[in-house]
């Protein structure tokens, strides 16, 4: 069954904090993609787990064609999550506001090789 696609049918207040259809999909096959599965596992240990990316779809697809309130709050809530999850996971080190005050000096070279040699 072809369901229709997007958001373009409702106002932007419907659907705002809300992504459309067609980023619900890209995002459940890119999850489900073999290439990113291995990537995940060889980065954080473990499969990934795709169904919260499938249910967002698919309760999009029922906010858009039947406009299932429920659906809506769902999906809702899982933009909120993911907002504070991707807020969780800021930057290891704190980024500088000015370069480190040496780096203009000459790098020490060792006697092994020619000023010229290193670059």
């Amino acid at each position: 069954m072809a369901a229709p696609m997007g958001n373009a049918s409702f106002t932007s207040s419907e659907s705002k904090g809300m992504r459309s259809c067609e980023e619900y999909l890209a995002l459940w096959k890119d999850c489900a993609n073999w290439r990113n599965k291995f990537h995940e596992y060889y980065i954080h240990g473990e499969w990934p787990n795709c169904a919260q990316s499938k249910e967002n779809y698919n309760d999009c697809i029922l906010w858009t064609t039947e406009h299932c309130q429920s659906a809506k709050e769902r999906l809702l809530q899982s933009e909120k999550q993911q907002a504070v999850t991707s807020e969780d996971m800021k930057a290891v080190w704190k980024l500088r506001t000015e370069p480190y005050s040496g780096w203009k000096t000459p790098r020490k070279v060792d006697g092994s090789a020619s000023p010229s040699a290193v670059r």
